[in-house]
């Protein structure tokens, strides 16, 4: 909500940037690429919600965040998933819509939590 509430047009342009870094990459299979990307427009948010503790707050969950999307971000249909949401979540913060944004990013990690709980049990 506050990204799209505080967004500026830069922003806008480096999260549709990486959305498009994570399609190239996850064409071409490099899961590697794909993960770093993702991890950059969940970044990319935080920083442009302007708020300067949310960076710091997450800064230390990087490392399991990328630990954890590496399983998921191998099979085509979770990426696919998450590429869907975060067209949406980009969309919202375009519009500068906060609850569109909100709802969004909610809809995206409740999906990222069922894949990873999906991957984990098989």
């Amino acid at each position: 909500g506050l990204a799209a509430r505080n967004r500026s047009d830069e922003d806008v342009t480096a999260l549709a940037s990486l959305i498009e870094e994570m399609e190239s990459s996850r064409s071409v299979g490099d899961v590697a690429a794909t993960v770093e990307a993702d991890l950059a427009f969940h970044r990319r948010i935080l920083l442009a919600s302007n708020n300067p503790f949310l960076p710091v707050v997450m800064s230390p969950l990087e490392l399991a965040l990328h630990e954890s999307r590496t399983v998921p971000a191998s099979q085509p249909d979770v990426q696919e998933r998450a590429q869907g949401y975060h067209r949406m979540i980009l969309d919202a913060i375009r519009m500068q819509d906060e609850e569109a944004a909100k709802d969004a990013m909610r809809a995206h990690m409740t999906q990222t939590r069922l894949d990873l709980i999906a991957n984990t049990v098989e």
